[in-house]
């Protein structure tokens, strides 16, 4: 008796409608999504990465990568003729608009990025299940390609750098002089994840 009703407990399950305390997780459908599923392993599947999960800590290092290069590509050093012309637009009865502020504290970036990085984990992790203890949703073909395309990627990033690390291992000497060139190498892998 106690463990149906303990493996009850811990699988997710539609609730009524009208009782959902939530109307946005009615209007995205997460009960349904992720009914019969064992809560315990979907936490799981949201970690932050751990020193057991090489590939998916790669995959975050490269998303953290993106988005510091994205923020970098959109904050302007010198401020751009559009926002001047918003700010010193002279027209009496209609208010000047705050142009585009794209620059965020780096909390607010890490609790964003985070997010993501957790839906990123999700995804990929509940994608190496078997099809009963994967979640409703279907990924689209080209979806499924770029997932696996990834995965390649990180495994070839993988194998480079276990040679690099057995490389330097081995030559001493070497490990001075091409500290340059594996960072550039490494940076080439991050950003083709």
């Amino acid at each position: 008796m106690r463990k149906a009703e303990e493996k009850e407990r811990c699988c997710i399950r539609e609730a009524e409608e009208s009782r959902e305390p939530n109307p946005w997780l009615r209007r995205v459908g997460w009960a349904a999504h992720l009914a019969g599923l064992d809560r315990a392993e979907i936490r799981k599947w949201v970690e932050m990465p751990n020193d057991e999960q090489p590939k998916l800590q790669i995959l975050c290092k490269a998303f953290d990568w993106m988005i510091q290069d994205a923020q970098y590509t959109t904050v302007q050093e010198v401020v751009g003729q559009a926002a001047l012309f918003e700010a010193n637009r002279k027209e009496v009865n209609n208010e000047p608009q705050k142009p585009f502020d794209s620059w965020m504290d780096i909390d607010t970036v890490q609790r964003y990025t985070r997010v993501w990085k957790q839906l990123l984990c999700y995804v990929f992790q509940a994608e190496g299940q078997e099809a009963e203890r994967r979640p409703a949703y279907k990924l689209t073909g080209s979806q499924q390609i770029a997932i696996h395309d990834v995965r390649a990627i990180i495994q070839e990033f993988q194998e480079w750098k276990k040679e690099q690390l057995e490389a330097e291992d081995g030559d001493e000497s070497s490990r001075d002089e091409s500290n340059g060139d594996k960072s550039d190498e490494e940076i080439e892998f991050i950003g083709r994840i």
